[in-house]
């Protein structure tokens, strides 16, 4: 299921740390949230996109997501496992965000970056985070910062030895994460009503051939895909935890007749809307 942006994240405690195995399903909207997230690929392949690129991450390989980057994850049919810790950076002393273009080239090291004895320092870091995230006994937190440090000071060291650390940041990429960060926050307010590529390139004061381009680069399916997906995941959620009409649901989405939201519900979810409704009551 794709799930959709600014993504506001709910933490178990007041702690902002969380970790998660995810497998290789595992597919989520273009996003971005101040938070940093870290990815280590246990088994298998995935694809992630972050700021316009996208890549093929395999065993060993890391993905580091910082403050503010627009990522997506795009579900695989081959099997895949995977370590995602999240957590606010001021955890690593970066109070108002970790924006890691300022450090890394890139965002993703693949296995052959590390030696064989850092890669296995790295991995058991992981593991031992996403441990004291699941079974949180007494000073679970301090384990959590400590893992969280150790993996981040380890990524900027070999980094940083590799002479792969960034010492500028090119002013165009910059702007168009600016752009897009706008955009996913209009659309999120806006995808229920009447909306097109043309007038929201305008409102953020871009050209609509720029726009789209640097939409599909982003955020790896078209304007309208995006806003489908977003509707179809509200008429999901609405179907199964209301008892509204779907013709009530299908116009709270910003659909303009039942007949086209049945179609696009149909088109995404590989089921019509009553169907579904009749497997989930």
């Amino acid at each position: 299921m794709i799930v959709a942006f600014v993504e506001h994240r709910r933490y178990p405690s007041e702690f902002q740390f969380a970790a998660h195995y995810i497998v290789s399903d595992f597919t989520f909207l273009a996003h971005w949230h101040t938070e940093v997230e870290l990815l280590y690929v246990l088994e298998g392949h995935l694809t992630i996109g972050i700021n316009q690129v996208t890549y093929e991450l395999h065993a060993g390989d890391i993905a580091v997501i910082g403050s503010g980057d627009i990522h997506y994850y795009s579900g695989s049919s081959e099997k895949a496992r995977a370590i995602m810790v999240i957590f606010h950076p001021k955890m690593i002393g970066y109070e108002r965000g970790w924006k890691i273009h300022n450090q890394f080239i890139s965002p993703v090291m693949t296995a052959s970056s590390f030696q064989a004895d850092e890669q296995e320092s790295i991995k058991q870091a992981f593991l031992h985070a996403i441990e004291e995230f699941e079974h949180r006994g007494s000073g679970w937190e301090m384990f959590a910062v400590s893992e969280v440090n150790k993996i981040c000071a380890m990524l900027t060291r070999i980094s940083d030895q590799k002479g792969s650390l960034q010492e500028a940041w090119n002013k165009l990429a910059l702007r168009n994460t600016e752009i897009m960060q706008n955009a996913l926050h209009y659309i999120e307010e806006k995808y229920n009503e009447d909306i097109n590529l043309e007038d929201t390139a305008k409102i953020l004061n871009v050209s609509p051939f720029y726009f789209s381009r640097l939409f599909n680069k982003t955020v790896g399916m078209n304007f309208r895909s995006y806003i489908n997906h977003l509707r179809m995941n509200r008429a999901y959620s609405m179907i199964v935890n209301t008892d509204q009409s779907l013709s009530t649901i299908a116009m709270e989405c910003g659909f303009q007749s039942i007949r086209s939201f049945n179609r696009v519900f149909k088109s995404v979810k590989g089921i019509s809307p009553s169907s579904f409704r009749q497997h989930n009551s």
